[in-house]
């Protein structure tokens, strides 16, 4: 049986301003030196044309989306005082010509450093001040410090081991929930299967976009989804011949194809090649791991009803009024006793 592994958690995930259905950059509504929480538990920041919120590591999901929901607090604040301009949690955006050139430089490129990738060189094939397309991601990031996987004195680093299993518990899986039209036009560039960066801390895993960004609940099962992968490899470094059932039946070609088209039929057939192994290792109770043997049916069930209503069919609520005034941290297992 799989068993959490007790890890810091992090998070810098991005999304868009708008006003009147138009976006426009973040340096027109944020100040240069962003916003930040007098208690150092988080701080929102431009990042081109995003905004990207930046809250502390935290020890547990619900500890980090605690520090989301205060970032959240503050920024509608913020954007209280500035009419009309409100939050774009879309993946994928364009942005107007006429926008685009009245920002500064910083703002036009399309910023962040270059990613790994574990399958090899993937680079970015857009000219920044000519494309006006612009995505928003939902990086996962886990301090894996003294755990089996790496040691930061690097005796012990197999962290290159860890992003396949974040493909195939992770990234296929969100590929069934995020159905933004753009998703796979924006792995074309960003959040291809595989990328992932290495701070010191660990691992930050860069395939998800920002859809899980909606509601904590979804959260729940982004972080605890990647659990389910730490876990996998701890034990199978531990000498349990854990990792080596997933490598005897998962083709990880399909899994990355899934993924970089965002295509939900062949990740539900890559879902189902893994299921007999989460049935057999999954905890009979749901907890840090948002999914249960009896319960990997109504998840499929839950993905078909997002497949055809999308994510506002089950999270109608606005997610700035999400993260604030309604906020309550609901984990995927029990929301998914709910519907």
């Amino acid at each position: 049986m799989l068993r959490p592994v007790d890890i810091f958690v992090g998070t810098d995930p991005e999304l868009f301003l708008q006003t009147g259905g138009r976006i426009i950059g973040s340096e027109k509504v944020l100040p240069d030196n962003g916003l930040q929480d007098q208690y150092g538990a988080f701080s929102i920041v431009q990042d081109g044309v995003q905004l990207e919120v930046q809250p502390r590591a935290a020890k547990g999901t619900q500890n980090l989306g605690a520090n989301l929901s205060q970032a959240f607090k503050l920024l509608r604040g913020h954007l209280a005082q500035i009419p009309e301009v409100i939050c774009c949690f879309n993946g994928v955006v364009e942005v107007n010509r006429e926008e685009l050139d009245s920002l500064s430089e910083k703002s036009r490129i399309l910023g962040c450093q270059p990613s790994k990738n574990i399958y090899g060189p993937k680079p970015i094939n857009v000219d920044a001040k000519e494309y006006r397309k612009r995505s928003a991601g939902g990086h996962l990031h886990l301090g894996l410090g003294g755990t089996k996987i790496f040691s930061p004195s690097n005796i012990e680093d197999e962290r290159h081991r860890q992003v396949p299993l974040l493909d195939i518990f992770v990234g296929n899986t969100g590929v069934l929930l995020d159905r933004d039209p753009g998703a796979a036009e924006r792995r074309e560039n960003y959040g291809r299967a595989g990328e992932y960066r290495l701070p010191k801390h660990g691992l930050e895993y860069r395939t998800l976009s920002n859809f899980w960004l909606r509601n904590y609940s979804l959260m729940s099962l982004v972080f605890g989804m990647a659990q389910v992968a730490v876990a996998t490899l701890e034990q199978s470094l531990g000498g349990e011949r854990i990792e080596d059932e997933l490598v005897e039946v998962v083709n990880i070609e399909r899994v990355i194809e899934a993924i970089n088209t965002n295509n939900w039929d062949l990740a539900r057939l890559n879902f189902e090649v893994i299921r007999p192994f989460l049935a057999k290792h999954l905890p009979e109770r749901s907890g840090i791991f948002p999914l249960t043997p009896r319960t990997l049916d109504k998840f499929l069930m839950f993905a078909e009803g997002v497949k055809d209503r999308g994510l506002e069919w089950a999270f109608p609520l606005d997610p700035v009024e999400a993260w604030t005034t309604k906020y309550g941290p609901v984990e995927f297992g029990s929301f998914l006793e709910t519907i």
